[in-house]
């Protein structure tokens, strides 16, 4: 132990995390324990559960080096010293001028490892905040100059981890891979497919993909069951005949039909009335459509994949789904993962979707802005990604490489997304404030409300379900004490 001025013993310290902590026993076991400890109390105040902080603190991490590599470069971490740097001595070489000569040492310390700046000229960064010594934590964003890596577990990204076209259309890595892979392996049979994920986060596209992987021949067929019109559903899905009802001058083949021998794809199935949803399962389970206005059965066949935002599971628990329709569409489930759990995919995505949007030219980026956005938490997932990389090469048609500059101009409104709840992201939406407004307007009569809002009645009694405290019998009354009186 080395001492003080007054002759005091001082122990040793050594940071976890982005603060320091003080060394509590000279033994190596019980350094481990209480490091172990203050690690996971770190993690906690980042996690919304105890089992998330487990997650980022148990397992040998390692760096996934993201940029400036590419295809990414893993490091496994051990229990040697592991030297970074520009040196082609180093055991990890830089390929940035931006990196010193030996910029950052990671040594083992019991079950932790710790990343240590060896006096570089630009620094070491964790999550976007300069360090000289910290833990490293699973999920964490490393830069070291001019390069960028992500602290993952040892063995989550085997051989064949690298950005790629998993089908066409829809690019991604392992993360994305592996949660496609049952898909894959079903997609010839006839089995329905749930695709369950966060807005944006590419469920046509992952549907796409399964159709492609089926060898069906006939045509992919895309509906949004919450643009549909409550009462012109069911003629929209099975089609009707000429005269069926009024404004019904031509005869209409329906989704089912039009879609068959290839896949049709019911985005937001929650979304169709209760009365649709019980003539959707006689068509699942017979293969066979009834136009509105006929009375003979058009046999069809057609693979279904359905899409929520939300838990299907959840809405038969609500009631807004229909538990034998669930079962019978529920042969293989599909969760797509937010932008924000797949963060190794987001620099390979912009450049993807920047190049696509400057006409195939190549379009660079620094590596501050590399950081800038793998710590965006991209509420909108992918389709606000693609959105920011076209605003750029839009706004800034001359230039040649993208960095912090760019995302702070005024235009580009990055940032500016609202987050979206994960539980539930209808409460707060507009179509919410709308349905309030209606109802009180039609004295809560929902039928005209939800009219006049532009939703589906099934959808205004979603909304009110999630807002108990919202009292529309009260506003009966008073329509009722008004005509009284």
């Amino acid at each position: 132990m080395a001492e003080d001025r007054v002759g005091k013993r001082r122990e040793p310290r050594l940071p976890a995390g982005n603060r320091e902590v003080r060394l509590r026993s000279a033994t190596p076991e019980m350094n481990r324990v209480w490091f172990a400890q203050v690690e996971f109390e770190e993690a906690l105040t980042r996690s919304e559960t105890v089992e998330e902080a487990a997650t980022a603190t148990s397992g040998r991490p390692e760096l996934l080096w993201l940029f400036p590599h590419d295809p990414p470069l893993l490091t496994p971490l051990d229990a040697r010293t592991l030297t970074i740097g520009r040196s082609s001595q180093c055991d990890v070489t830089l390929p940035t001028q931006e990196a010193s000569r030996v910029h950052a040492r990671v040594e083992p310390d019991a079950s932790l490892w710790v990343i240590h700046d060896a006096k570089s000229r630009n620094g070491v960064y964790l999550d976007g905040r300069r360090v000289d010594s910290a833990v490293l934590r699973v999920g964490t964003l490393v830069r070291c100059g001019g390069a960028v890596a992500l602290v993952v577990r040892a063995g989550s990204f085997p051989d064949g981890s690298a950005f790629r076209q998993i089908a066409e259309g829809l690019f991604g890595g392992a993360r994305l891979a592996q949660r496609l892979k049952h898909a894959r392996s079903a997609a010839a049979s006839e089995l329905s497919v749930v695709v369950e994920g966060p807005t944006g986060s590419g469920k046509e596209r992952v549907a796409r993909a399964i159709h492609g992987w089926s060898g069906r021949s006939g045509p992919f067929v895309a509906v949004n069951c919450a643009a549909v019109p409550e009462g012109l559903a069911e003629a929209q899905l099975f089609g009707h005949r000429r005269g069926a009802f009024t404004g019904a001058e031509q005869a209409h083949t329906g989704y089912f039909r039009a879609a068959d021998g290839g896949t049709l794809f019911l985005d937001e199935v929650i979304e169709l009335p209760a009365s649709v949803q019980a003539k959707l399962l006689r068509a699942v389970e017979l293969k066979e459509v009834v136009p509105l206005g006929d009375c003979a059965p058009a046999k069809v066949d057609v693979r279904i994949v359905v899409a929520s935002q939300g838990s299907l599971l959840e809405a038969v628990r609500s009631g807004h789904m229909r538990p034998d329709l669930y079962a019978r569409l529920c042969g293989i489930s599909v969760s797509i993962p937010a932008l924000r759990e797949r963060v190794e995919d987001i620099p390979y995505l912009f450049r993807l979707f920047a190049r696509r949007a400057a006409g195939g030219r190549r379009v660079d980026l620094d590596a501050k802005m590399v950081e800038r956005l793998c710590l965006h938490r991209w509420p909108f997932n992918v389709r606000e990604l693609e959105a920011l990389a076209t605003r750029l090469v839009v706004m800034f048609a001359e230039e040649q490489s993208f960095g912090i500059s760019h995302l702070e101009n005024e235009g580009v409104r990055f940032g500016e997304s609202p987050e979206v709840p994960a539980a539930d992201e209808d409460g707060a939406s507009e179509g919410w404030r709308r349905l309030v407004e209606a109802l009180r307007d039609s004295a809560g009569n929902v039928i005209r409300a939800s009219q006049a809002a532009g939703i589906s009645r099934q959808r205004a009694y979603r909304l009110m379900a999630s807002h108990p405290e919202f009292d529309v019998a009260h506003l009966r009354v008073q329509n009722g004490a008004r005509q009284k009186s």
